[in-house]
């Protein structure tokens, strides 16, 4: 009921939301107050639903300057689903692990450790028997002792919670007092939970964690993330930028490692992540579900910095994202969700699945009838993506809006974009993946056998290429001519349609009148589970009308409504052909046509 509650509030909340955008600039004080106090009452919800501790959030002092943590015990849960919630199969279980030793072996004689507890002070002085009370403060003191070390005997700085954290500011590492990228030689920081995991909750009064000004790798372990939110940019749980620096970071790595990120929002895209920098960012075994973005992608919005080289973006492993939402409205544009509407990639950057990652029950809503959502993808394939291991990418719908019970949830997980000037959009089989189950889809309609992969036979995959990917429109996956890539074909595999949709056609008039200008009209009737959804969809539909005597042409047009001069309509018999798209999907049939 939980996370079911949840979602209906977040609907009702992102009307309001995207209302007040329109009217006011999405980071003034007014729209920031009504979103943070519109989600208070969420705020103790929030916290049974992230499967951790059960704090009390608390309220969210306006005007706090200072990123003074606002503490309270909580207790381990035992890591079970709700009782309401259905058993998980075996690819929807989490993959966050116990890792109950975490951090029992540092090598202090390379390494600074602080300690931040809600029972703490930032008077201590950091130790283990003496936390801070502070993420802030430990941040503070872990600069101030790598400045003080003239040796530089000293490379790699933890902060690690001895309990639940609740923030009131986002903690900042572009802040002067604590810029890592400024202290020579390059430092690594990790920041965890010690022994546990533990939980970061910003109750929805500002981001999580903002991370530039390091030139050294970055590590967030053992920690459940939660109630972050943003309107600046997005990236609710974590805005990662190495813009403050002409460092080529390309060589770092930020890591994600056991850790849940849960019930975050923007009002920009990514709503867990918003990175815009040249680290390689890995996320391993972690679970990221019930996130939202009001526009664009729900998880991570990737871009790449301007004169970055290509490489890998973000790298996924074992790692769960369901079940997380990004919202639209009939005003957005058709940027705001033309793109991967949980994972987006943009420039030379992509994305890596390295096995065990499932993409999977995730939503964009609300999407307007009309619009030209043919490239929409739950992962977008801006510039390539690669896979290796089982991965299963699935299940992930965009919903058309209607009126009443019109709405339609459709298909979407990958979409191929057919582009001979960029071989890169096509999919990269880099080690076995038997066993996966990956949804694909054409922006357009097919015209020939389009490869779609590169290495499949290369990788080791003994599984055919219909048992890998699964066609999310009505065409078939199979080998391709030489027998070693994937492709869509017409001749051959298993065609499948899990639209639901059907469409059939009345054309009138179908006796025209010898010598008189005549206009025929196509009408289609559309079917979705039986339900009638032709209003829903009727100007969505592209047309395609042929009218022939034998093998000749009299006639034909791009509309649905044919028009014939005196000259055309002679006494005899034709066939009038209709050829209509329906979200890259073609329907065809003929209809006899006499003219007397």
């Amino acid at each position: 009921m939980t996370r079911t509650l949840f979602k209906i509030i977040n609907i009702l909340t992102a009307t309001l939301f995207l209302f007040c955008a329109v009217s006011c600039d999405m980071i003034n004080t007014p729209v920031k107050e009504f979103f943070t106090g519109s989600l208070e009452a969420l705020s103790s919800n929030n916290q049974n639903n992230s499967n951790e501790s059960d704090n009390s959030s608390g309220s969210n002092p306006s005007g706090d300057s200072g990123n003074s943590d606002n503490t309270s015990a909580g207790e381990e849960d035992s890591g079970n689903s709700p009782a309401d919630e259905p058993e998980p199969d075996a690819s929807e279980e989490s993959p966050v692990t116990a890792e109950d030793d975490a951090f029992d072996n540092i090598d202090e004689n390379i390494s600074f450790v602080f300690y931040v507890s809600d029972q703490g002070d930032d008077d201590n002085d950091g130790s283990m028997e003496n936390p801070f009370l502070t993420i802030d403060n430990a941040l503070k003191a872990l600069r101030q002792s790598f400045n003080a070390d003239t040796e530089k005997s000293k490379s790699a700085g933890y902060v690690l919670l001895l309990s639940d954290i609740n923030i009131n500011s986002e903690i900042d590492f572009n802040r002067s007092d604590y810029r890592f990228a400024e202290i020579a030689p390059a430092v690594d920081i990790t920041i965890g939970g010690y022994k546990t995991k533990r939980t970061i909750n910003a109750a929805f009064g500002s981001r999580i964690f903002k991370i530039g000004w390091t030139n050294g790798n970055i590590t967030i372990q053992n920690l459940t993330l939660t109630g972050g939110y943003s309107t600046d940019v997005g990236g609710a749980a974590f805005y990662i930028t190495s813009t403050d620096s002409a460092t080529d970071f390309s060589s770092k790595k930020f890591l994600i490692k056991n850790c849940i990120i849960t019930d975050n929002m923007s009002s920009l895209p990514g709503g867990a992540l918003a990175l815009e920098t040249a680290y390689n960012v890995e996320i391993e075994n972690c679970e990221i579900t019930n996130n939202t973005s009001f526009d664009g992608p729900s998880v991570c919005d990737l871009k790449t910095p301007s004169g970055l080289s290509a490489g890998i973006g973000i790298c996924l492993k074992n790692t769960l994202i369901r079940e997380n939402y990004s919202h639209t409205d009939s005003s957005s544009s058709l940027s705001s969700y033309e793109y991967g509407y949980v994972i987006n990639t943009e420039g030379v950057r992509y994305a890596r699945f390295d096995g065990g990652v499932t993409v999977k029950d995730n939503t964009i809503d609300s999407i307007p009838a009309g619009k030209d959502y043919s490239k929409l993808a739950a992962v977008n394939n801006a510039y390539g993506i690669e896979f290796s291991g089982k991965n299963i990418i699935t299940d992930n719908k965009a919903v058309i809006s209607g009126s009443g019970s019109n709405s339609i949830g459709i298909e979407k997980n990958l979409i191929i974009v057919p582009d001979a000037a960029s071989a890169a959009k096509i999919l990269y089989m880099q080690g076995n993946c038997d066993g996966s189950k990956i949804g694909v889809n054409l922006s357009s309609a097919i015209t020939d056998s389009i490869k779609f992969t590169n290495g499949f036979k290369a990788s080791g995959t003994s599984s055919a290429p219909a048992e890998i990917f699964v066609s999310d429109g009505a065409y078939a996956v199979d080998w391709d001519s030489s027998g070693s890539e994937a492709a869509f074909v017409l001749n051959s595999g298993s065609f499948i349609n899990p639209l639901g949709i059907t469409m059939t056609f009345t054309a009138s008039p179908v006796v025209l009148t010898a010598g008189k200008a005549e206009k025929i009209t196509v009408s289609p009737h559309v079917l979705y589970e039986g339900s009638d959804v032709t209003d829903t969809f009727a100007d969505d539909i592209s047309w395609s009308l042929s009218l022939t005597e034998g093998s000749a042409t009299v006639a034909a047009t791009d509309s649905k409504i044919l028009s014939l001069t005196a000259s055309q309509t002679l006494p005899d018999t034709y066939q009038l052909f209709i050829t209509a798209v329906l979200n890259g999907i073609v329907y065809d049939d003929s209809v006899t046509i006499e003219c007397q």
